[in-house]
């Protein structure tokens, strides 16, 4: 069953009230890459911290990871 809250989103976004857009379904723990932005090409796993969207990146030569913050728009599914 969809909430009512998402339904009434739906009903406001399709009026013109909001500004709707499609958008790939975007899945924690998928691979992802950076499609614009100084990090453009780099292929990360997409994390989610606190409303926002990170992308772990890992360098496997120095067998180091570092997480970076990304807006939605700027990360594609691989």
């Amino acid at each position: 069953m969809i909430p009512e809250s998402e339904i009434d989103f739906l009903r406001r976004g399709l009026s013109g009230q909001a500004r709707v857009e499609p958008h790939p379904y975007l899945t924690i723990g998928c691979r992802v890459r950076i499609t614009h932005g100084p990090l453009v090409g780099i292929e990360g796993i997409l994390e989610r911290r606190k409303d926002s969207y990170r992308v772990v990146l890992s360098i496997h030569l120095l067998k180091r990871s570092v997480a970076v913050e990304v807006d939605e728009s700027a990360i594609e599914i691989l």
